[in-house]
């Protein structure tokens, strides 16, 4: 670990809203970044660059003294010297200075904000000269000296820094709303890549680490920017979806880690779930896999409900088990619903819910709901009504949607086989198997059981 050898660790996350300054205290080095005020700078990329840099210099004790001197440097984008920007960078690097992460985030957006005082010119000053401002290049060329004085300040530095940023927020909307998120995935992996490539230069020992969830390279705006070779050189992917159903897949492996880190106590992802919950077998791992995402949030959200209604239990029957389960499968449905609002009126939400409540017996029990074109004219009453307030207008659509979230996917029998072949967007499908059979997600199934 990086604290193991005297260093320091940061985690910066995205959520549709700041949280609460209590929560925020309660986070310790994890500081939750509101991705509207991201993109109401029109600055992703280098708005982004400015929190991973501001982050790293509160790091620095050095940071400061490390401001080159840019008094003799011509800057093209304000026919002026850029005498106070030597001063003014220090005055920024002086508010962050061993600062929790954030107060490098808050000033990092201010400072977009107000990219033009940083460099102390004046409207009238701008008017005298007949000089228009770019505002990319004041930033560009404010972040680029940043990332100077940080690379000097790191010189003889032997203790590591790690920045660790978590998933950004990507709707699932189409129109203008989908593509400010993807623009801004596409500027954090530009940002965090061009950083680390100076920091590799220099041989600094920090580095800075960003989570993508793979199905969001597949949108246009992210493929167009040709960051496919990047990511295939520096990133790894981390996938779950190849796993096999039982005791072997990594989802129990979280909990298990959990132990080790506070206790000390080695135990494999089998260990854990047996010590935790009676009687838990194989097929019960079996059918834990089959009923989620195979995600880590899956395994995540069972431990907190686990938290939430047991409290200072350490091993659970084979009821409470059961009781616990089911509430992590309202929870999950109750995800969906939520991701839904962004397409349906509330009304079609609870439609929707109420069709797929209906289905969830038939299709825990069989295994299938019927054909593709079949679930697809049971959803066009929905999709009847919120055509008149202005929503889409095919059947087709919501059932991508629906697939799209998780709530349902694909399967094909194959003859000779036991397993049928499923599609599953979660699961690495992006698409559903035209030729496949509707099965609603057994963990949204079990949430109306």
């Amino acid at each position: 670990m990086v604290e193991a050898e005297g260093g320091s660790t940061h985690f910066m996350i995205f959520r549709d809203e700041v949280a609460s300054k209590d929560e925020l205290d309660r986070f310790g080095s994890i500081f939750a970044v509101s991705v509207n005020d991201v993109q109401k700078t029109h600055h992703h990329l280098y708005t982004l660059e400015r929190m991973i840099l501001l982050i790293l210099a509160s790091q620095l004790d050095n940071i400061v003294e490390s401001v080159p001197d840019f008094s003799d440097i011509k800057d093209d984008s304000t026919s002026t010297t850029s005498a106070n920007t030597t001063d003014g960078l220090k005055e920024i690097f002086k508010r962050v200075i061993g600062q929790p992460v954030r107060r490098a985030v808050e000033t990092a957006l201010d400072t977009v904000a107000e990219a033009a005082k940083i460099v102390q010119i004046t409207p009238e000053k701008l008017d005298r000269l007949g000089v228009q401002v770019d505002s990319n290049v004041l930033l560009r060329r404010l972040n680029e000296r940043m990332l100077e004085a940080c690379l000097v300040a790191l010189r003889n530095r032997t203790s590591k820094i790690a920045i660790f940023i978590d998933e950004i927020h990507f709707t699932y909307r189409t129109g203008k709303d989908h593509e400010l998120d993807a623009a801004l995935v596409r500027d954090l992996i530009r940002a965090v890549s061009k950083i680390n490539r100076e920091l590799g230069s220099v041989q600094a020992v920090c580095r800075v680490y960003a989570a993508i969830r793979s199905e969001y390279l597949q949108n246009p705006i992210i493929a167009a920017a040709e960051l496919h070779s990047t990511l295939i050189g520096y990133g790894r992917e981390l996938t779950w979806s190849t796993f096999n159903a039982d005791f072997s897949h990594p989802m129990f492996e979280i909990g298990a880690r959990r132990v080790d880190a506070n206790l000390h106590q080695n135990m494999n992802g089998r260990d854990f779930m047996k010590a935790c919950f009676a009687n838990f077998t194989n097929d019960d791992a079996i059918d834990f896999v089959q009923s989620t995402w195979s995600k880590p949030r899956d395994m995540i959200r069972f431990l907190r409900t686990c938290k939430e209604m047991y409290p200072g239990k350490i091993t659970l029957s084979q009821a409470e088990y059961r009781q616990v389960f089911h509430q992590a499968c309202i929870s999950a449905r109750v995800e969906i619903e939520t991701a839904l609002t962004s397409f349906l009126t509330i009304a079609g939400v609870e439609a929707t819910m109420r069709l797929l409540s209906d289905y969830s017996s038939r299709s825990l029990e069989k295994g299938n709901i019927g054909k593709i074109d079949e679930f697809c004219k049971s959803l066009n009453p929905i999709v009847k009504k919120e055509v008149q307030v202005g929503a889409f207008h095919e059947s087709q659509t919501l059932f991508r949607i629906l697939y799209m979230l998780g709530a349902i996917y694909t399967v094909r029998p194959v003859i000779g086989q036991r397993i049928p072949v499923m599609h599953s967007f979660h699961r690495g499908n992006p698409n559903p198997d035209p030729d496949g059979f509707v099965a609603i997600h057994r963990g949204v199934a079990k949430s109306f059981s």
